[in-house]
């Protein structure tokens, strides 16, 4: 997730992250994580690629319903913001070899934008159970970032 949720105010002058800001970013990190992780599981020659990009998707995919489940459908997205559809239509466009190496960068960088999105909300979000159900998702978010980085192609 480029984006951070937008903080607001509190009336102690503690910022909290809105439910709305948070739920936008997590449902257009899911869909850039399965929708990257389908092309490369399509064209990369590489079986620790596939073997991520198949595991994003699944994960990515419960971790979106979970989400439609704990919230109300209309703050749900139908698409990804234009920042992840930009990046997305970049790993498209490129050759089998250097798909790889974007796609790695990619996952580094939108699981690095997703913990910190993750902490600040279980820290300091403005619901209760969607506190909760961020710092759940903590260590499985870790896990993917440090998968990420030992990427081989």
């Amino acid at each position: 997730m480029a984006a951070t949720a937008q903080a607001q105010m509190s009336p102690s002058g503690m910022a909290s992250l809105t439910t709305q800001d948070f739920v936008k970013n997590v449902a257009s990190s899911d869909m850039f994580e399965i929708e990257t992780s389908r092309v490369v599981n399509e064209r990369s020659q590489s079986q620790d690629v596939q073997n991520f990009a198949a595991a994003m998707i699944r994960d990515h995919e419960k971790t979106s319903s979970e989400l439609k489940g704990a919230v109300d459908k209309a703050l749900i997205p139908s698409s990804m913001n234009a920042e992840h559809q930009q990046k997305l239509d970049a790993l498209r466009a490129e050759k089998t070899a250097q798909m790889d190496e974007m796609y790695k960068k990619q996952q580094i960088q939108a699981h690095q934008d997703a913990i910190s999105l993750f902490e600040a909300y279980s820290q300091r979000g403005d619901n209760p159970t969607l506190k909760q159900w961020a710092a759940a998702k903590l260590p499985t978010l870790r896990e993917h970032y440090e998968h990420a980085q030992r990427l081989k192609y």
